[in-house]
C-alpha cells in the first residue's frame, strides 16, 4: 500500500467519523426541540402517569414489557 493510498484511507475514515458526529448531533438537536415543545413540562404529572400506563399496556399487549424483569436483575444485584 502506497503512502498516498494510506493517507486517502485515513482521510476517508476521518470524514466518515465527522459525518456520523454530525448526524448524531442533528438527531439530538431535533429530539431536544421536540421534547422542549411537547415535553413533560407541557402536561400535569397525572397526565404523564396516564400516558406511561398507556404505553405499558401497549408493551404488555405486544409482549414487549420487560421493565419489571430488568429492574429485578439490578435490584437483586445490589
Amino acid at each position: 500500500m502506497s503512502l498516498s493510498s494510506r493517507v486517502s484511507a485515513r482521510n476517508e475514515a476521518g470524514l466518515r467519523f465527522w459525518v456520523e458526529v454530525g448526524l448524531v448531533g442533528g438527531v439530538y438537536v431535533g429530539y431536544s426541540m421536540v421534547r422542549n415543545l411537547f415535553g413533560s413540562a407541557a402536561v400535569s404529572p397525572q397526565v404523564a402517569a396516564q400516558n406511561a400506563d398507556y404505553i405499558i399496556d401497549i408493551e404488555k399487549a405486544m409482549g414487549l414489557y420487560i421493565e419489571a424483569d430488568v429492574q429485578a436483575i439490578f435490584i437483586d444485584a445490589t
